[in-house]
């Protein structure tokens, strides 16, 4: 895919680095990084790990490129701080812990350093409260299986339906098809179609019982899963400035419990919750309140 890697900036840019025009140069070069890094995503993880190393290696002596980079791996593309730490070159102009520390904290490392919030609007998602809402929602579906499929049927990680998976399937009003196309396939597994019916569902089962997280991999599964809650937060609309902040049966509301909620037993079930006190439960007795109060609390800024 990358054969010649001045190919993210033209080599006459390269020699002249110091009298460019830093902003519109960065902006090109961002997104030169971002299509690179998006198409071998696609391709697997093990070519989204080799053109990263490439891209490390390339730009081991740009060290906001380098922070940049690894903001992106470890909020876009989940991948952990060993992992990420074990593709930057020994020899690059700053060490990698120092770098991925920055990096994760949007900060600079040079006085001409001014794209944090480049650096901060991906790693927002996934740093934070965000990430640890979604591990303990992880945990109490799945015990953090990537491969746990229940008694009923419900698969992965955040125990996905039928419901769900369809919901996450949607495309959005006014989205191209290119652009549809383009971000489901960031998190559903490759070659695979949609579920668009029941026997869809079954398929897709069967595929995710033989093969698991070789067939939906686990960062795929989180970013699924952070698709799912921005349409519940969609579908929640005025819910959520009517009854953030206040009580209901001696609960405080909170953005995230009711986001946990949803995704407990859908939006309709929360609101039906908010309007009537109706407290729904899911097929194991678990009620919706539980999981509204139990979440309650983190900064999910989705």
């Amino acid at each position: 895919m990358i054969n010649n890697y001045t190919d993210f900036l033209i080599q006459v840019e390269l020699k002249n680095w110091e009298r460019l025009n830093e902003s519109s140069s960065w902006e090109e070069l961002v997104h030169k990084i971002l299509d690179y890094l998006d198409e071998a995503a696609i391709k697997g993880d093990k070519f989204l790990v080799k053109v990263a190393e490439n891209i490390f290696r390339f730009f081991k002596t740009y060290p906001k490129i380098l922070v940049f980079v690894i903001g992106i791996l470890a909020a876009k593309y989940h991948m952990s701080k060993d992992k990420i730490i074990g593709m930057v070159p020994s020899d690059s102009i700053i060490n990698a812990e120092e770098l991925y520390d920055r990096s994760i904290e949007s900060k600079g490392l040079t006085e001409d350093w001014e794209e944090e919030s480049i650096v901060s609007k991906y790693n927002k998602p996934v740093t934070g409260n965000i990430k640890k809402f979604l591990t303990d929602i992880a945990n109490k579906e799945s015990s953090l299986d990537p491969e746990k499929i229940n008694d009923i049927g419900y698969m992965g990680k955040y125990q996905f339906g039928e419901i769900a998976l369809k919901d996450i399937l949607k495309q959005h009003p006014g989205e191209s098809k290119e652009d549809y196309e383009k971000r489901i396939k960031q998190y559903w597994p490759k070659n695979f179609g949609k579920v668009r019916t029941a026997s869809d569902f079954k398929f897709f089962q069967s595929r995710f019982k033989n093969k698991g997280v070789v067939f939906w991999p686990e960062h795929k599964q989180d970013l699924a899963m952070k698709q799912l809650l921005k349409n519940n937060k969609a579908y929640l609309g005025d819910y959520i400035d009517k009854w953030v902040g206040k009580k209901k049966n001696g609960i405080k509301i909170t953005l995230s419990g009711l986001l946990a909620g949803a995704h407990l037993l859908g939006p309709s079930n929360v609101k039906n919750f908010l309007d009537h006190g109706k407290v729904a439960k899911d097929g194991y007795g678990t009620p919706i309140t539980e999981y509204i109060e139990k979440f309650g609390g983190y900064n999910v800024n989705i």
